[in-house]
């Protein structure tokens, strides 16, 4: 439970602070002021829990479906445009790399801990708790290979490799300056949208661990 709890918590945080990225494409920050503002957004995402899970659902929803809209717009244009060039070699460090590779992927599937942990919230949880995560999974696992597919097909290894906002820099290299900064938006929403669903999820561990007795 503690365990569930930290990686819930730790994921938020990492959100937060990875928000800035993408804000200070926006508005140019300093470290300390986007910090300050990472601590302003977790005060107001706590409030948005307090008021209950429907109004984060409306929140979740509506942040959600305009990053998919987003990503699949940018897909749209950036995948006619991949160069094979840049594709070779397709595991530049070989088998060791792919397999180090999935370490940091393997974070952004914690959402499936999530679902389980309002299955509380939910109405009907046998049929729509296994529904939800099938259906997340595979629109999380097409999206995710697609934009990365495109990323490094339209854009060079060696640029990637430093880079903190790369769906800015697709976004910019494919429709330029405008639409970089949309793009840059739907990073910073997206990424407190995912603060916000960690909050949620990671309250439920404390409060089952009490109700089972095991914390008070």
């Amino acid at each position: 439970g503690f365990g569930l709890w930290l990686s819930l918590l730790l994921k938020s945080s990492f959100a937060l602070i990875g928000f800035g990225a993408y804000l200070s494409i926006l508005i140019d920050l300093g470290s300390s002021e986007i910090k300050l503002l990472a601590i302003l957004f977790l005060l107001l995402i706590t409030l948005l829990n307090i008021f209950g899970i429907k109004k984060v659902a409306k929140v979740q929803i509506a942040i959600v479906t305009c990053s998919l809209i987003g990503l699949i717009g940018l897909l749209f244009f950036a995948l006619p445009n991949i160069e094979n060039d840049l594709l070779t070699p397709f595991f530049t460090h070989g088998n060791v790399g792919f397999i180090s590779t999935i370490a940091f992927v393997y974070i952004s599937y914690a959402g499936v801990t999530k679902i389980a942990a309002i299955a509380g919230e939910i109405k009907n949880p046998s049929k729509n708790l296994p529904l939800g995560m099938l259906l997340s999974l595979l629109m999380v696992t097409s999206i995710y290979v697609l934009i990365t597919l495109a990323l490094v097909g339209n854009i060079p290894i060696e640029n990637l490799k430093d880079d903190i906002s790369p769906i800015h820099s697709i976004a910019l290299l494919i429709g330029g300056t405008y639409f970089g900064y949309i793009a840059a938006f739907l990073g910073v929403i997206t990424l407190i949208s995912m603060a916000n669903s960690g909050v949620l999820a990671s309250s439920r561990f404390p409060f089952a661990m009490g109700r089972d007795g095991i914390l008070p």
